[in-house]
């Protein structure tokens, strides 16, 4: 059985997205919904009539606007789901304080490939699980 996850790329840079998309394209076992926004408020707006599984979220968007902007109006607009940051420059001192503004996970652009994908894939899964099932998946 194929799972199906619904992701929203929010990046103001068209090629990144593409090679985001593309990347997902190349994951086995899975299908994806894949939305993209190129500014918070149009994700927010998103966000308030689909029922999105993750969200990566570019560190810049724009000359001004970056995580420290972007991540906690996403979580105040009600996001619960994993948000996870595309950089690339992940030991930038802002990127660092990603799990500080609400981030659940980093990763670099270069790194965001199929493998990385069907991991935190993976990760996801096993976190949806119910507590008293965890231990049977470790």
């Amino acid at each position: 059985m194929i799972n199906t996850h619904s992701i929203l790329v929010i990046e103001d840079d068209e090629t990144d997205y593409d090679i985001v998309r593309r990347n997902f394209s190349k994951v086995a076992g899975h299908a994806f919904e894949i939305f993209h926004c190129v500014n918070v408020e149009d994700a927010i707006d998103l966000l308030s009539k689909k029922s999105i599984d993750l969200v990566l979220l570019d560190n810049h968007l724009g000359p001004e606007i970056d995580i420290r902007a972007s991540l906690p109006r996403l979580r105040k607009a009600g996001y619960t789901n994993p948000i996870g940051i595309l950089s690339s420059d992940v030991e930038n001192e802002t990127v660092e304080q990603f799990d500080s503004l609400g981030g659940d996970f980093r990763m670099s652009k270069d790194e965001l490939d199929p493998k990385a994908i069907q991991f935190f894939l993976n990760e996801l899964s096993k976190s949806a699980l119910p507590n008293d099932c965890d231990e049977d998946y470790s």
